[in-house]
């Protein structure tokens, strides 16, 4: 399960920001770093129900890794696969995406690799998104849909069953 603090949500709705002005999420996460760097942004909890918050800063500093990770690998405007759980990894990749100018292209992890490799063939992403225990399901979708990403491993994941290019998170 993950929370992300609902001030983000305030950030689009007054704190002396004009209303004719449009925000995209990077902007947001940028505006929530800086006005509550020290502020909890997202947290954790885990199926034992130990809980674990990362502030702002951190969620920022993250992302900017993670978009610049996507803007290394070719990503910058163009589509970006993920298929991890919901997870704090999803949402960096989400913001991390925004960050690199990217589009992202969020697949079901409960799809079976054929359904996967139809969203694949249309999407063409140039970097797939992988988190762990779903290692499998990314690569036999890859090469049904004759696709040759590069790979960003989250953490957990195995990148040696990726195979190809693979990028890691840390």
């Amino acid at each position: 399960c993950v929370q992300l603090n609902v001030a983000l949500v305030s950030l689009t709705t007054g704190h002396g920001w004009y209303p004719a002005v449009q925000y995209n999420l990077w902007a947001l996460l940028e505006r929530a770093a800086s006005l509550w760097p020290a502020r909890d942004a997202v947290r954790e909890v885990s199926s034992s129900g130990e809980s674990s918050t990362r502030c702002w800063r951190e969620e920022h500093e993250r992302c900017t890794r993670l978009a610049a990770a996507l803007e290394r690998a070719g990503a910058g405007g163009a589509r970006v696969a993920v298929l991890e759980t919901n997870s704090p990894a999803y949402l960096e990749t989400y913001l991390g995406a925004a960050g690199a100018g990217s589009i992202l292209c969020p697949l079901n992890t409960r799809l079976a690799p054929p359904e996967l490799a139809d969203i694949l063939r249309e999407a063409r992403p140039v970097v797939l998104v992988v988190g762990p225990g779903q290692e499998q399901l990314a690569t036999e979708a890859a090469a049904l849909a004759e696709l040759d990403p590069t790979w960003l491993a989250l953490t957990g994941a195995d990148p040696e069953a990726l195979g190809g290019q693979v990028l890691l998170q840390d």
